[in-house]
């Protein structure tokens, strides 16, 4: 008849073999095979001590790194924040120093225009002055060619004059 939970009868495993063994009655040979068992099992008891020893020690260990990449993350992390606002600044500086060069380059390219509407002008005029320089040449040209002829005329009239007297 058992009357020990599943619990109570491993922690009381070891000690029921004890009286087991003490309240068997045998031969002084079974008594030593016996003795020899439960001393075996008592120096195994260490070993399993030292194994969950060195587990709990493995598992603090294995906790312990896990905390260190923890922080190792965490201060990455945080790193790359940072990291993310200065670029996400530079961006922002960026942007609008684009767009200060777009109003430059608009002021630019309205002056631009303007100089080359006032050359277009300005050129416009000098072909206009250059015709009217162009018909007043051909009119003096005209009247240059006239006088001209006319003089030539007179020398000519001036010579048959003076051979005829």
């Amino acid at each position: 008849m058992v009357l020990l939970t599943k619990n109570e009868d491993k922690r009381f495993s070891k000690k029921r073999k004890i009286l087991e063994l003490e309240s068997d009655g045998g031969t002084e040979e079974e008594d030593d095979t016996q003795g020899k068992e439960i001393t075996r099992e008592a120096a195994q008891e260490p070993v399993r001590v030292e194994e969950r020893q060195e587990q709990l020690q493995a598992k603090k260990m294995e906790t312990k790194v896990l905390w260190l990449n923890l922080a190792k993350k965490k201060e990455l992390r945080t790193k790359e924040e940072l990291r993310i606002k200065d670029l996400r600044r530079e961006i922002v500086a960026m942007k609008t120093e684009r767009m200060e060069l777009r109003v430059r380059i608009g002021v630019r390219t309205e002056a631009h225009n303007k100089e080359l509407q006032l050359a277009n002008e300005l050129m416009a005029s000098l072909a206009e002055q250059m015709k009217k320089h162009e018909v007043e040449l051909a009119s003096w040209a005209t009247k240059l060619m006239a006088k001209s002829s006319e003089i030539e005329c007179r020398v000519k009239l001036d010579a048959i004059g003076c051979e005829s007297s």
